[in-house]
């Protein structure tokens, strides 16, 4: 993984090349599929306020930055896959939280947090299924982006791993993290 390598290490040069060079060429499809997605997402949101009174925000906004991550980095559109295949934010879910554990705290005093948290590393076990249905599509149906790794002297099967690392952790998770804060200072600037 690109971020765990020292910044020295020939191959850290060459995987972030591959995932900046993603990044240039993934800019023309952001902001067509950021619209797409929330066209599709706000009647589920109303559908939910009409019959519930409220609407969960957060479980669709998870899957709609999925869609829109995996759309801009790899141009493959995931409705367009079949439903054996296509992984879904959910699936990443653990792998996610796994990769966050060395840093959280659930609010105890930080001895028993480091005990709790930081004294073994979970099991991989847990998130394997969702990370190897995301390896697998990816392998399958992303072939442009992985091909860009070429151009960096990476072997498709290190491009993979990085791109998940790339686009989940920190892309859908970075999104997931500061969009409803976006959201919700949009929404109180009329006041």
């Amino acid at each position: 993984m690109c971020a765990y390598l020292d910044p020295s290490d020939e191959r850290h040069t060459k995987l972030k090349s591959y995932c900046l060079e993603l990044l240039k060429e993934s800019g023309p499809r952001w902001t067509p599929e950021f619209h797409k997605q929330m066209t599709n997402s706000f009647p589920v949101w109303e559908k939910e306020i009409a019959s519930k009174g409220s609407s969960s925000f957060n479980s669709v906004c998870q899957e709609l930055m999925f869609k829109v991550m995996i759309k801009a980095m790899t141009n493959v559109d995931i409705d367009n896959i079949p439903e054996s295949d296509r992984p879904s934010s959910a699936d990443l879910t653990k792998w996610t939280g796994l990769q966050l554990v060395p840093v959280l705290s659930v609010g105890l005093p930080a001895p028993i947090d480091d005990l709790v948290l930081h004294t073994a590393p979970l099991p991989f076990a847990l998130a394997r299924g969702g990370y190897d249905k995301m390896f697998k599509f990816l392998q399958k149906y992303a072939g442009e982006a992985l091909d860009v790794a070429g151009k960096f002297d990476l072997n498709r099967d290190d491009a993979t791993h990085n791109l998940i690392f790339f686009t989940i952790l920190n892309g859908h998770g970075g999104f997931l993290r500061f969009f409803p804060i976006i959201l919700k200072y949009v929404n109180t600037s009329g006041n």
